[in-house]
This record gives structure tokens, C-alpha cells and sequence, in this order.
């Protein structure tokens, strides 16, 4: 194999690597699922890998739904794949019918 492909072949093994590691942080009480974070500039400190590492396990992070990811912005923390969705609120079940009322209504008398 020679240098040209083994190259991108570590930095995706280092990436894994690093996704991994700060993934198991992820919706913890360090960061806890809604927190915004500079997920680039803390995977590259704490695993100390370079930047274009960084990037591509955010990358990993956001394809493995750990994290949603907006340029310019600060990456939220998602919930776990296997954690239960939260309890619908007043807010979320008016949403989902249009802010209508599902209730029947007794005709009129």
C-alpha cells in the first residue's frame, strides 16, 4: 500500500477513533443532550488530533445522529438512538394537529 492511500485511511481510522472517545461523553452530565458546543475545537483538544480530523468526527457524529451540526453555529448535543423520545407538551401535541383541537364537540341543543 502506499503513502497516498494509506493516509486517509489513518486519519478515518483516528476519526472513528476520536468520535468514539468524545461520543461516550455525549449526553452525559459534561454534555448533556441540548447543550451547544464547539464540537471541533473540543474533539481536537481532548483527543488531540488535528483539525481535519476534528471535523471528520464531527462529521461521524452527526451521520451517527450524536449531534446536529450548522455551519457558523455551535453543534447541539441529540438524544441517544436508543434513548425514549421526550414527552409531548401542550406545544408539541397543537403542533402536530395544525393547532386545531382533536377533541369532539357535542352538537348544538
Amino acid at each position: 500500500m502506499s503513502d497516498m492511500t494509506e493516509q486517509p485511511a489513518r486519519q478515518a481510522t483516528r476519526a472513528r477513533r476520536a468520535a468514539d472517545e468524545f461520543g461516550e461523553l455525549l449526553g452525559t452530565a459534561a454534555y448533556p443532550v441540548g447543550a451547544r458546543i464547539p464540537a471541533t475545537r473540543l474533539i481536537r483538544d481532548m483527543c488531540g488530533v488535528s483539525d481535519s480530523t476534528a471535523y471528520e468526527a464531527v462529521r461521524l457524529l452527526r451521520k451517527d445522529g450524536r449531534l446536529r451540526v450548522q455551519q457558523g453555529m455551535p453543534s447541539v448535543v441529540l438524544a441517544l438512538p436508543d434513548d425514549p423520545p421526550p414527552p409531548a407538551t401542550a406545544s408539541n401535541s397543537s403542533r402536530s394537529t395544525g393547532g386545531h383541537s382533536t377533541a369532539s364537540r357535542a352538537p348544538p341543543t
